[in-house]
């Protein structure tokens, strides 16, 4: 079942991923990851997707979400043309719980 607020992955993908299979990464700027994240997600704000490639492993999917779903998309769209497994989930306060829980491990 896909839920319209996660634009390229479906939830029950998401709880079906391994916890060792993905990584999750918040691209809002500083004092929005301060106020609130996910607590599994390292942060690199859009602006620096390009610059640390070589902190973001290729051997793992990604799943990037930001406040509104549109830095995140761009981020995503910039890992699939380098060849990274990049998924969207769109906008932070519109994931579930359940999800939250699920990428929190």
């Amino acid at each position: 079942m896909s839920i319209p607020h996660i634009h390229d992955i479906s939830e029950e993908q998401i709880n079906n991923l391994q916890k060792d299979s993905f990584i999750v990464i918040d691209v809002r700027t500083i004092d929005e990851y301060e106020d609130d994240h996910i607590e599994s997600a390292i942060h690199i704000p859009v602006e620096n997707i390009s610059k640390t490639l070589d902190k973001i492993p290729q051997d793992k999917k990604i799943l990037l979400y930001c406040r509104s779903g549109t830095r995140s998309q761009n981020a995503t769209e910039y890992l699939k043309n380098n060849h990274y497994q990049a998924f969207n989930l769109g906008s932070f306060f519109q994931l579930s719980d359940n999800i939250i829980k699920k990428l929190n491990g």
